[in-house]
């Protein structure tokens, strides 16, 4: 009986291939992203925009979250994570992923159900959330009775078998032809998204008849009602023809089957966006939570920060969850702002992006990686990795200073916000580079809390009384800590033997840094010992 059931199993495989999950990188970037709006002409302070996504590094944290996932959970993530979401609504999404977390047959279960998410092979966001309700050019709707009027030919052809009746059937077919050939990629494209929006709705459904298997906790007031589900699978339920590939060859040819019924189809999805929305919200949120209750049983440090009403903010115990063996450290800013200095190597542009994703998945989700934390909700700007471009012909400098305009037009908005800076205007001269750095951070601590980093130590003078100055120092037993001050022990010229670079090199650089220290602006003459 066992060798029955294989050999069957084999043949259904054979006729019908089992679907496997779609790799992380199937779906692109444009793709996750589909469910977000375009941004306008003016940078909008309250969403989290890509320079700042791409500093924090949030493509690798997604893979790290949402490797095992849906493209579903990954548009969720990425909307949430740049917009934000109410306080009560990221209260309301860790209450269900702890609760996730806390059950593990819950776990297992909604694992199971939302298993079909992760088969889907297009994506259907920018169907639901995009300008356009529709994937259809304006001629599909000139087709809506093309079935009928090919039935009426075959028909009329087989009652009477006369030259008018093939000439008619002859004229049908070629129109029928040709309709496919013109629109035969814009009905594929269709009834992908269409059988994906199907499979969420499956989904949806079997989340509806087994909710008693899964905590309170998960149920949201937002959740779609199980008969408007129904109604609408049932509403994009291919046709009889449709459901076999064979026949819905033929279906085609002789009737234009497929192309009549997807734009009365079409016509369904846009008179019911606001409820597909609700359901794709639905199963993305859930699946979400999945995704960060799984983590956090895998381990990883967690928290939910509490809630700051003022400027002020403070982290304990704080890491990145990139990092295979963080060191956790402890930082806060009251009413001022940061200049946070310390050696290379150390961690300063770390902590910077551990600060900022910690802040932004609190305002997002209501965690954080951290023992523990009391913060504001606040959008996150920063400037940490600037690069220079051939192809737009932008030098590194260029880069900066379009950054640093973007984020002073932030600042002006008076929105909270918390800005990143690291290492502003490397792209030129040392003399210039202070002089920038210090009037641009100065604006934007006027208005916002800033965190900037630098090994322009002159900085932390220049931009009191706005800013604290600490810094990150290494102590007893190799563990890293904050304190007030700014760095007096320089490591840059050290660095250069334990990189391969020649003691009596290295010795050179010394010199020239002990003289150029003095006289950084304008020296008068070198010494002549340096000119040899």
């Amino acid at each position: 009986m066992t060798g029955l059931k294989q050999a069957l199993q084999r043949l259904r495989d054979a006729i019908h291939p089992p679907r496997r999950e779609m790799p992380f990188d199937w779906f692109t970037a444009a793709e996750v992203q589909a469910c977000l709006d375009a941004p306008g002409a003016e940078p909008d302070a309250q969403r989290i925009d890509a320079q700042t996504c791409q500093d924090l590094n949030l493509p690798d944290y997604a893979r790290a979250l949402l490797q095992h996932h849906s493209i579903f959970a990954r548009q969720y993530f990425e909307q949430r994570f740049r917009c934000g979401a109410p306080a009560d609504e990221a209260a309301r999404f860790m209450d269900g992923a702890e609760a996730l977390a806390n059950h593990p047959a819950a776990r297992a279960h909604l694992s199971h159900t939302l298993q079909p998410l992760r088969l889907i092979q297009h994506e259907v966001a920018s169907l639901l959330f995009g300008a356009q309700p529709s994937l259809l050019p304006s001629a599909f709707q000139r087709l809506q009775q093309a079935d009928k009027a090919g039935l009426l030919a075959c028909a009329l052809a087989i009652a009477w078998p006369a030259w008018p009746a093939w000439v008619l059937l002859t004229l049908y077919v070629v129109f029928s032809l040709r309709t496919q050939v013109r629109h035969y990629r814009d009905l594929k494209r269709w009834t992908d998204r269409r059988d994906a929006l199907r499979t969420m709705l499956g989904v949806a459904g079997a989340l509806t008849q087994t909710s008693g298997r899964l905590p309170a906790e998960l149920r949201s007031p937002h959740q779609p009602a199980a008969a408007d589900v129904a109604r609408l699978a049932a509403l994009l339920r291919p046709g009889l023809l449709a459901r076999s590939p064979a026949t819905a060859e033929y279906a085609n040819f002789l009737f234009l089957y497929e192309y009549a019924r997807a734009s009365r189809a079409s016509a369904v999805v846009a008179a019911n966006r606001s409820t597909l929305q609700a359901v794709f919200q639905h199963v993305a949120r859930l699946e979400l939570q999945l995704a960060v209750a799984q983590a956090m049983t895998a381990g990883g440090v967690w928290c939910r920060p509490a809630l700051s009403t003022t400027r002020a903010w403070a982290f304990q115990g704080l890491v990145h969850p990139l990092i295979a063996e963080p060191q956790a450290l402890s930082v806060q800013a009251g009413e001022q702002s940061l200049f946070i200095s310390g050696q290379n190597g150390r961690g300063k542009s770390t902590l910077l992006r551990a600060v900022g994703l910690g802040l932004a998945t609190f305002r997002a989700f209501g965690f954080a990686h951290a023992q523990a934390a009391t913060l504001p909700r606040v959008a996150v700007w920063s400037s940490l990795q600037m690069d220079d471009s051939i192809a737009q012909g932008r030098s590194l400098y260029m880069s900066e200073l379009d950054r640093a305009a973007v984020m002073l037009s932030v600042a002006r908005q008076g929105t909270p916000v918390v800005f990143l800076v690291d290492e502003l205007f490397r792209g030129t001269n040392h003399v210039e580079s202070v002089a920038a750095s210090s009037a641009t951070l100065q604006a934007l601590g006027a208005s916002a809390c800033v965190l900037a980093t630098s090994h322009n130590l002159v900085l932390a003078a220049l931009l009191k009384p706005g800013f604290d100055a600490v810094r990150v120092v290494l102590g007893d037993g190799g563990q890293l800590r904050i304190e007030p001050g700014v760095l007096t022990d320089t490591n840059g010229i050290g660095l250069m033997t334990t990189h391969g670079i020649a003691a009596p090199l290295a010795a050179r650089a010394q010199a020239i840094g002990d003289w150029y220290a003095g006289c950084v602006a304008h020296p008068d003459a070198l010494p002549p010992a340096l000119l040899q």
